[in-house]
C-alpha cells in the first residue's frame, strides 16, 4: 500500500481499500462456513442413503478438498468449487507497502528520535507527568493487524482526540498519551504497514504517542516469526539496519501520572511484559521535568541500588529471609496489628529507635525483593544471575517477562522472569517515595485479557488482549478488538476508564460506560460501606 501523499497520516483511499478488503474476506469466510454446513448435511444424507456415492463424493470434497477423492468430476462438486473460486478471486488484496516507502519513513523517524547503542545499553525507561484530567489511551499487541490499527485511529478520531488528518488535535497537545504496548509485528500479514503507520503517528505527535518495545521488536526474533508474505522485506540489508535502529529507540517502560494539590505524584507503570526488579525507577521519577528518561546499561549488575539498600537496617542488608525469619514474622505481625503491638520487640530486632507501619511495609517489601534476587531460581542461578545473563543476551523482563498468579521465578520460555502480583506490589512499595508512588501496572504480551487484584483492590494489574482480527489467537480471547481510554486524576483510585470494543470485521466501535480504573473489589466495597 502506497504512503499517502497528503499531510494526513491516513487518507480516505487507504482506509476504503483496506476496509473493503476486510469486508470481502469476511464474506468469503461466511460462504465457506455455509458450504461446510451444507456439506455436513450431505455427508449425513449420504450415510443414510448409503448407496448414494455421488452425494458422498460431493460433500467430502466440499468439506475436505478435492484431493480427498481423485477422479470425481460430479457437476455438484464443480459448482461448489466454482462458487468458492469466484468469491476468493473477487477479493483484490491491498497493495503491499513498498520497501522504499518503509525506508523513507524509517529515515524520517531515525533522524528525529535517537536510538541507543545496543552494545552499551539494554534499554531505557521514560516518565511522563500529565495535567489533571488528561487522557491515557492503551492498545496492546498488534502483531501485523493493520485493519485493527486503522479502526483504532478512526475510533479516536470519532471520540474527538484526532483531527481529520489523524493527528492529535491542538487542544489535546501534551494532554493525552496514546500508548501502544509493544509487539507491532510478526504473525499477521501486514507488519510493515503497522510499523510504518505507527512511525508516522509518532513523527507527527512526538509528545503524545508512546511506542513501547515488545519482545518481537527484535530483528533476529522477527525474522523467525514474520509472515511468509513479508519475508522479502528482510532480504533488504538497508531496511534491516534502519529497522534495528528504530527498535533500539523504543522504551522498555513508561510511567504515566499526575500530581495532587501538594505536589504528590501517583503513576501507572506501562510495560510490554513485566519488569526487572533490580531497577530503581525512582531515578527517573525523581527528575523534576515533566518528561524524563533513564538508561539501563547492558552490563549493569543485577543488585539493588544504594538508595534502596539504605532503606534497610545495616545488619539486614544482603540477608536472605530464611536467615531472619524472626524479623519477617515481627514485621508481619506489626503491620497487621490494630494497636501497634510488639513495637518495642520489632525496634529491638531492627536495631532502630523509631518505627511506623509505613516504614515497616517498606522494610518488609525490600527484604522480599532482596530475597528474590539472592534466592536460587534454578541450579547454579540466583535471581540476580538470571537477570544478568538475560541482559548479556540482549533480553529484559520488561519485554520478555510474564505475570502469573502464583509462579515466582523463571518463566516457561527460559527467557525472562515470571512475577506474581504480590511481588510486583512489594517492588512498587520498595521503589516508591512519599511524593512519587507507583500504584498500578498495565501490560500486553500474554495476548489474553487478565486482571489481578492485590489486597482486595481490583485492577492493580491489567493485561490487555491482542488485536482482534488475527484468528490464531481466538483460543485466548474473543474475536473482539479492545482498547482503553483512561482519565487521569490526582489520586489513582479516582482514575476512570472507558473501554473501546469492536467486533471482528465491523467498522463501528462501541464505547462502554465509565468504570473504575483501580480500587476495592465490589464485595470489599460493600463490606466497607456496611451494605453486606
Amino acid at each position: 500500500m502506497a504512503i499517502s501523499k497528503t499531510n494526513s497520516i491516513l487518507d480516505s483511499n487507504e482506509i476504503n481499500t483496506f476496509n473493503n478488503y476486510v469486508k470481502k474476506v469476511n464474506r468469503f469466510e461466511t460462504v465457506k462456513k455455509i458450504l461446510k454446513v451444507v456439506s455436513i448435511i450431505l455427508v449425513v444424507a449420504s450415510i443414510a442413503v448409503f448407496g448414494s456415492i455421488a452425494i458422498f463424493e460431493i460433500s467430502a470434497q466440499t468439506l475436505l478438498g478435492p484431493a480427498v477423492l481423485s477422479g470425481s468430476l460430479s457437476p455438484c462438486f464443480l459448482l461448489t468449487s466454482k462458487i468458492l473460486s469466484i468469491v476468493q478471486h473477487s477479493i483484490k488484496k491491498p497493495e503491499k507497502i513498498s520497501i522504499k516507502d518503509v525506508i523513507d519513513t524509517l529515515n524520517k523517524y531515525n533522524s528525529k528520535f535517537s536510538s541507543l547503542d545496543p552494545k552499551k545499553y539494554i534499554g531505557k525507561i521514560e516518565k511522563i507527568d500529565l495535567e489533571k484530567g488528561a487522557k491515557l489511551v492503551l492498545k496492546a499487541d498488534m502483531h501485523g493487524d493493520y485493519f485493527s490499527l486503522i479502526q483504532h485511529l478512526i475510533s479516536l478520531q470519532k471520540q474527538g482526540y484526532l483531527d481529520k488528518n489523524y493527528n492529535v488535535k491542538k487542544e489535546f497537545k501534551d494532554k493525552i498519551v496514546i500508548a501502544f504496548l509493544g509487539d507491532y509485528i510478526d504473525r499477521g500479514k501486514n507488519s510493515f504497514e503497522v510499523i510504518n503507520l505507527l512511525m508516522k503517528l509518532k513523527i507527527n505527535n512526538p509528545n503524545e504517542v508512546v511506542l513501547l518495545k515488545g519482545n518481537h521488536e527484535d530483528l533476529n526474533l522477527s525474522k523467525q516469526y514474520i509472515h511468509k508474505k513479508e519475508r522479502q522485506y528482510y532480504q533488504n540489508n538497508e531496511l534491516c539496519k534502519k529497522l534495528d535502529k528504530f527498535f533500539s529507540s523504543l522504551p522498555l517502560s513508561v510511567l504515566v501520572g499526575t500530581k495532587d494539590d501538594i505536589n504528590k505524584y501517583q503513576y501507572t507503570h506501562l510495560t510490554h511484559g513485566a519488569l526487572d526488579p533490580d531497577i530503581d525507577i525512582q531515578e527517573v521519577l525523581g527528575q523534576r521535568s515533566s518528561k524524563a528518561e533513564m538508561y539501563i546499561k547492558r552490563n549493569k549488575k543485577a543488585t539493588l541500588s544504594r538508595r534502596i539498600t539504605n532503606l534497610l537496617p545495616s545488619h539486614l542488608r544482603d540477608k536472605k529471609i530464611n536467615k531472619i525469619q524472626d524479623v519477617k514474622k515481627a514485621l508481619d505481625a506489626y503491620i497487621k496489628s490494630q494497636k501497634n503491638e510488639n513495637e518495642e520487640k520489632l525496634k529491638t530486632l531492627l536495631k532502630i529507635s523509631n518505627i511506623d507501619k509505613k516504614k515497616a511495609k517498606v522494610i518488609l517489601s525490600t527484604l522480599k525483593v532482596q530475597d528474590f534476587l539472592k534466592s536460587q531460581l534454578k541450579p547454579n542461578y540466583t535471581g540476580s544471575d538470571l537477570i544478568k545473563e538475560y541482559r548479556e543476551q540482549g533480553y529484559t523482563s520488561f519485554n520478555w517477562g510474564d505475570i502469573a498468579k502464583r509462579h515466582l521465578g523463571e518463566n516457561n520460555r527460559g527467557v525472562g522472569l515470571s512475577l506474581t502480583p504480590e511481588f510486583i506490589k512489594d517492588y512498587f512499595v520498595m521503589i516508591s517515595q512519599d511524593n512519587r508512588q507507583v500504584k498500578t501496572l498495565r501490560a500486553g504480551h500474554a495476548h489474553a485479557p487478565k486482571t489481578f487484584s492485590v489486597n482486595g483492590k481490583k485492577g492493580f494489574i491489567e493485561i490487555l488482549p491482542v488485536a482482534g482480527e488475527n484468528k490464531m489467537y481466538d483460543f485466548l480471547r474473543k474475536p473482539i478488538d479492545k482498547s482503553e481510554i483512561i482519565t487521569i486524576l490526582p489520586k489513582i483510585k479516582d482514575w476512570k476508564k472507558n473501554l473501546l470494543s469492536r467486533k471482528r470485521g465491523n467498522l463501528s466501535t462501541q464505547i462502554s460506560r465509565t468504570k473504575k480504573f483501580y480500587g476495592p473489589n465490589r464485595g470489599d466495597l460493600f463490606h466497607f460501606l456496611g451494605i453486606c
